[in-house]
């Protein structure tokens, strides 16, 4: 209730300070809601990630391209390039963990920028199956939890990379809640077509990302 309480405080105090920012909040609320009434199926990612919570909102992106599963890994889980196509990432405040260091319980912080605000999160891995598959879970300001799920498998004469995850946070609901989800999703969608332009997949257009919104119907 208290962090409830000083989040709408500092929201009014920024508003008063610059009142052009009301109009560009109700501007994202009005499309965080039109987003949430447009979802289609969500995200979710696979009971083996082993997260240890129930995570009642998701979001996510697929992406074929035309590389291999251990071409892709070595661009998404190389942690020194994480910012070259993760589209949250800002920053590791105790240095980017190496692929030798993941294991199940590891623990590593993480920089990242939401809205324009910044928040260091604290992952733990929750699964890791070398070398495609790699599950985290954070935690964040305001009691916030996050889950991400990373897998790369072959498909056809290319391979599917997927990155979908969970958050959950009871300092925030209803608008606000959908505005963040939005551009957690937006950032998903955002980190498939840097990934393809990485490598160089002939599935890039400038005007179409090769986003897949919900992997599970392009399979079905």
């Amino acid at each position: 209730m208290h962090r409830t309480i000083r989040t709408a405080a500092a929201l009014l105090q920024a508003i008063v300070a610059h009142p052009s920012v009301l109009v560009e909040l109700g501007r994202e609320v009005l499309d965080g809601l039109t987003y949430g009434r447009s979802r289609g199926e969500e995200h979710v990612p696979p009971a083996e990630a082993n997260f240890s919570r129930e995570f009642a909102r998701h979001f996510g992106s697929s992406t074929v391209v035309s590389a291999s599963p251990d071409e892709i890994v070595a661009v998404t889980l190389d942690f020194d390039r994480f910012g070259e196509w993760f589209g949250l990432h800002v920053g590791w405040p105790d240095g980017a963990p190496s692929r030798d260091q993941l294991a199940v319980g590891a623990v590593f912080g993480e920089t990242l920028r939401v809205k324009g605000t910044k928040a260091t999160l604290a992952w733990t891995v929750t699964r890791y199956d070398p070398p495609h598959t790699l599950a985290i879970e954070g935690s964040g300001p305001l009691d916030a939890a996050v889950a991400l799920w990373i897998s790369a498998t072959e498909e056809g004469s290319g391979a599917r990379l997927v990155v979908s995850g969970g958050f959950a946070c009871d300092a925030l609901r209803g608008p606000m809640l959908a505005v963040v989800m939005k551009a957690l999703q937006d950032a998903a969608d955002e980190s498939m077509t840097r990934v393809a332009a990485l490598l160089n997949s002939p599935d890039v257009d400038s005007n179409q990302p090769a986003v897949v919104r919900n992997p599970a119907a392009q399979s079905s």
